[in-house]
């Protein structure tokens, strides 16, 4: 009897010194993981010393940039080491004016863009287009991509796409330009695009439309005629918005752009971003304009001709060197697969504009 209050005590000490032991190992296991890339040629942007040699990243924030001996006292004996191998390393990328998530549209949609080098490649692509479904918006063939001297041959566009099978099926293919597409006779007289509706234009309103030596629609579209069209494509849904949001965020981030100003913001593009960040997928920062008539938005000074978005994704896009822009524990598969930066950003349609800073908390000008 004399003795249970002393075990009481030796157990009540034990178990507290158990806790003072567990929680240093309960916070170390939780504690972000430390990584040093080395044997890089890792870019700073800084003018007076333009280039180290290693970097350590702990969590989703730089922790160290310089020669290999400092960087690793700063991370630690236990941090986790990844030779580059001498490839060069470079910060995120801010693209200054980026049509992202209509590009990913394009990734995911029929896009012969580098597929389709002369115009006898055109039938067989829609063919397959038409009989995998890629290429169908409802009932409308949708080619994307085409090359702008195909315009030159709507005479042949007619003869391939205005016949035979294709004579009941309506077919828009849209130029590489954005502005430009063509419609065959079956898409024309569904949107109401006869010889009739043009005579009630004016001369400035049937520019927008194609007309061949006879005076009949060849079925070339620009701009307002082509937007005479788009009421008869059906919505996107959810679902393929949200698969067109992570093809253009995989695009990007494999040329490691991490950030972007998109300058056409429509509602399908807007409803794109909402859709990737409560998926918690936006990890980017963007800036985002709306046109002026979207509802809801307010002009602003800075933005005179419509309003302005920020869309903030993660911290991730100010603090890490993001090559693959999902996390640093991304960052060392990204750097396996695309480290050598010796092709820039060939092939994307706009220049850069500015450069993360090295410690992720200002742009450079």
């Amino acid at each position: 009897m004399h003795y249970r209050p002393r075990l009481c005590v030796h157990s009540l000490c034990l178990f507290l010194l158990t806790c003072c032991l567990s929680i240093p190992l309960l916070a170390q296991s939780n504690a972000p993981e430390t990584t040093v890339f080395y044997n890089a040629k890792v870019f700073t942007t800084e003018p007076h010393d333009p280039y180290a040699e290693a970097v350590a990243v702990r969590g989703e924030k730089i922790l160290a940039v310089g020669n290999l001996s400092e960087v690793t006292k700063a991370a630690g004996a236990s941090a986790k080491r990844v030779d580059l191998g001498g490839k060069t390393l470079f910060p995120g990328f801010i693209d200054s004016h980026s049509h992202s998530m209509m590009g990913g549209m394009g990734l995911i949609s029929a896009d012969g863009s580098e597929k389709l080098h002369q115009l006898d490649d055109l039938a067989p692509f829609a063919e397959e287009a038409k009989k995998s479904g890629k290429g169908m918006r409802g009932e409308i063939l949708e080619i994307l991509g085409i090359p702008l001297e195909f315009w030159s041959h709507t005479d042949v566009l007619n003869a391939a796409f205005s016949r035979g099978e294709y004579k009941k099926q309506c077919v828009l293919l849209r130029g590489m330009d954005g502005h430009t597409a063509w419609a065959n006779r079956a898409l024309l007289q569904r949107a109401g695009i006869t010889s009739d509706y043009l005579s009630g234009l004016t001369a400035d309103e049937r520019s927008y439309y194609g007309v061949g030596k006879d005076g009949e629609l060849n079925g070339f579209l620009v701009d307002a005629g082509l937007a005479k069209i788009e009421p008869l494509l059906p919505p996107p849904t959810d679902e393929r918005l949200l698969a067109a949001g992570r093809a253009a965020l995989r695009y990007n981030y494999s040329l490691g752009i991490t950030a972007w100003l998109d300058p056409l913001a429509t509602d399908d593009v807007l409803k794109t971003y909402k859709l990737l960040s409560d998926h918690g997928e936006l990890t980017s920062e963007v800036d985002a304009f709306p046109p002026p008539s979207t509802p809801g938005i307010q002009r602003s000074e800075e933005c005179p001709m419509g309003g302005r978005v920020r869309l903030p994704g993660h911290a991730l896009c100010c603090s890490l060197w993001a090559l693959v822009g999902r996390g640093a524990q991304n960052i060392e598969r990204g750097l396996r697969r695309t480290a050598v930066w010796h092709r820039g950003v060939r092939g994307h349609p706009h220049g850069l504009a500015r450069l993360y800073d090295v410690g992720g908390a200002s742009t450079l000008p």
